[in-house]
This record gives structure tokens, sequence and C-alpha cells, in this order.
């Protein structure tokens, strides 16, 4: 795939807002006071992805001229993450990168993303999905719990979750009965189906679970293994590619009331180029992790072929027929726009 230089942000704001931006008088742009809009990630200050909002943020502060400064909080420095769908609620901060399963326990339609129903493998079913209604109700979802001022911009990361293992390669399901697999959400239900221990620690703790034996695998997507160098205890990578690592761009729409007009079109604008972007970015460092791993750890990168993948399909099925079951509306119509894009 193709980077988006950074000289592109600009102009792709630009064809959206400039009509707008025109037709408004300069003498009230000048006299509006800076609003500043915080934006909550838990990346590192120094991490691809908060450099590369960070851009993104830049050209929305060139564009409405210092109207709004938008200020950037990584690392968790402004909310913790699993409160940043409050945080940015209440308008502690605007807008965040997040990772919205956290909240699958009160709201079952998050849960999707870590269903095994993206059996095709392709990002492309899983983009598509989401672009074209899922992340509507999510946005849903989320009033429909209260938090009234959210939106969901967009998909900020789409990524397969895939399996590392310490001692042995992991072909098919019946391989992993009997070993200790680091999982979440519908996921580690799965591997607890098919004679697996499911090992419910986090991402931080997954390190030094591999290393003391705690687990004998983990899931995740690539990239985050390498970058917290989980492979430095395990041999194998499985791509078992039936459930993505998603993370959504969300802000307060509210918040955008305190805008002029013509900085409201270029900051919302904003947002959704912002997913867009953070997307690529970590694609890319994906690209480079299946480029690199195999000589850097002598890692064994092994995909199934069909009839393999059918299996895991198969091992999958009754978690996602039990999850089918659920009569909320929204499930359902998530359920109907995951099978029309991944048949």
């Amino acid at each position: 795939m193709t980077a988006i230089k950074r000289k592109q942000f600009p102009k792709m704001l630009v064809i959206v807002v400039v009509g707008l931006a025109m037709c408004l008088a300069m003498g009230s742009m000048a006299s509006a006071k800076p609003v500043e809009l915080r934006v909550a990630y838990y990346s590192p200050d120094n991490h691809p992805l908060t450099m590369a909002a960070k851009e993104v943020l830049d050209d929305i502060n060139k564009l409405t001229q210092g109207r709004v400064k938008m200020k950037m909080f990584a690392s968790h420095s402004l909310l913790p993450t699993k409160e940043m769908a409050t945080g940015v609620n209440e308008g502690t901060a605007f807008c965040a990168n997040w990772y919205l399963p956290y909240m699958a326990k009160t709201i079952p339609l998050f849960k999707i993303e870590t269903m095994p129903v993206w059996t095709s493998g392709h990002y492309k079913a899983v983009l598509a999905a989401y672009e074209n209604g899922i992340n509507d109700l999510y946005t849903e979802a989320l009033h429909r719990q209260g938090l009234k001022n959210l939106k969901v911009a967009g998909v900020s990361m789409c990524l397969w979750r895939v399996l590392t293992t310490k001692d042995k390669l992991v072909k098919v399901p019946s391989d992993a009965k009997g070993m200790k697999i680091r999982s979440v959400g519908a996921e580690a239900d799965m591997w607890r189906a098919i004679g697996a221990s499911p090992v419910n620690i986090t991402t931080p703790q997954t390190y030094e679970a591999l290393a003391r034996g705690v687990a004998d695998g983990a899931t995740n997507y690539l990239e985050t293994m390498m970058d917290r160098k989980w492979l430095e205890h395990t041999q194998y990578v499985t791509c078992i590619n039936l459930s993505p690592v998603l993370m959504h761009i969300i802000y307060n729409a509210k918040m955008l009331d305190k805008l002029q007009p013509q900085d409201k079109v270029i900051v919302e604008t904003g947002m959704k180029l912002l997913a867009q972007i953070t997307r690529l970015r970590i694609f890319e460092r994906e690209g480079y992790a299946f480029a690199t791993i195999p000589g850097k750890f002598k890692t064994v990168i092994y995909v199934p072929n069909a009839e393999e993948h059918e299996k895991w399909v198969k091992a999958a099925q009754p978690l996602v027929d039990a999850y089918a079951k659920n009569e909320d509306p929204l499930i359902q119509k998530a359920l109907k726009i995951a099978r029309k894009y991944n048949p």
C-alpha cells in the first residue's frame, strides 16, 4: 500500500472546506478566541501512531489559522485507556484513539470485533462493513449507553489477530489443546471450546507471562508482538485470520458547537482523516514486521492452507452461532452488514 505523504494532508482537507471558508467574513475569523481541543492517545510521544496523528492535528491548526488548537496528550497522560470513552464524552478530551471492546461487557455489540465472523481473511471486507454501517451502529450503541456526546469517526487500526507460540507450531485447532493462550474477548471463548486454556492478562503483562511459562502462547497483531518483544520467548506465528484487531477514532460531537462553522467542518473532516492516516501508518509497520521478523527473531511464520483455515472456521462456528442468538437489534444489524461484505 502506498503511503500518503504529509504534504497531501492539507490538500485533502482544503478540498472539503475551501468553499465554505471563502463565503465567511474574515473579520469574524480574526476576532475569534482560540479554542483548545485535547487529544488522548495511548501510544508514547515518539511512537509512529502518535507522530502520524500530530501531522494531521498540525494541519487542522494551520487550516483554522490558529482559531483551533489541537493539543496532543500521549502515553495515557490525559486519560487511562479504559476511561477514554467516558473522558471524551465528558469533555476531558475532545478525541481519542480507542479500543472499543474494553466496553464489550456493557455493550455486547463491541464483542463483534473479537468474534470470528471475518473469515474471508481480507482487510477490505472488514473495512467495508465498518465504513458502510457498523461505525454508525457503534455510535448508536454508545448513545444508548448514555454516552450521547460521542461519535465514531472511523477505523484507525485494522490488522489480523495472529497466534504466537513458544514450543509448538499450531497449524489447526487441535494442535492447541492443553496450551495456555493469552487471548481476549470472544476469542478466549474459542480457545476454551477447542481445549486450550485462555489466560486473562493485559498486553503489558504478556512478555513476562511468556518468559515464565504462565502462557504458552498469545494473540495480537504481529507488529505489537515485535514492538513489545514477545517474540524473544516464542518460536512460531500462525496467521489464523479469524478476527481483526480494530481501533477507532472517537470524538465529542457536542464540543464542535464551540467552533465557528468553517472550523467545525475542518475539525470534523480532520477526524475522519485522522482515522485513515493512523490506519495507513500502522498497516505500513505491520508490513515491515512480516518482512523483518523471520530474520531478526528466527521466527517461523505459518499461513494455514485452505483446508486448515476451514478447520479454524468450523471450530469457531458454535461461538458465532451463540452470538447470533442475541436479540439486540444492533447486533443483528451489525451481523447482517458483516455477512454482506464477508459472505
